[in-house]
């Protein structure tokens, strides 16, 4: 990350919001903040073994959910004064993450109008292997 001023502090409103947020989910997933601007975010969660599906690999509802927190903590907390909401969630399937595994979620936001967005997200593991990705539309909250 730059030594930029306003990155550092967009980087610390950010991890201010995600250690205050309300959202009981988020504060479950445990993510680190790596990475913060205007338009992005990029988070690492650990797979824990209550993420797991029966054949110990991320459940498919978790990668969703991180997709979905993301999106929602980068929206919410960017340059854009309007709090949004998730309206639709897509989201592709591509490889498995085992228990244990450091996994990465990088959202990217593009504003349509003052009343729509889209945004998406891309899951990797540690290796930078796609896992999943997705997108959202959002609609002003």
């Amino acid at each position: 990350m730059n030594a930029n001023s306003s990155e550092k502090s967009m980087m610390a409103f950010v991890e201010e919001l995600n250690e205050n947020k309300k959202s009981p989910m988020g504060l479950w997933l445990c993510g680190r903040i790596m990475n913060v601007n205007c338009d992005s975010l990029i988070m690492e969660f650990l797979t824990r073994k209550e993420m797991t599906d029966e054949s110990g690999q991320m459940h498919g509802g978790i990668i969703s959910t991180l997709i979905e927190e993301v999106i929602n903590l980068m929206v919410n907390s960017s340059c854009i004064d309007i709090q949004w909401r998730c309206s639709d969630l897509n989201v592709k399937f591509v490889h498995t993450i085992d228990l244990g595994q450091n996994v990465r979620v990088e959202a990217f936001v593009n504003p349509e109008s003052s009343v729509k967005m889209h945004a998406e997200a891309k899951v990797y593991d540690s290796r930078r292997e796609l896992i999943a990705y997705g997108s959202v539309r959002l609609k002003r909250a």
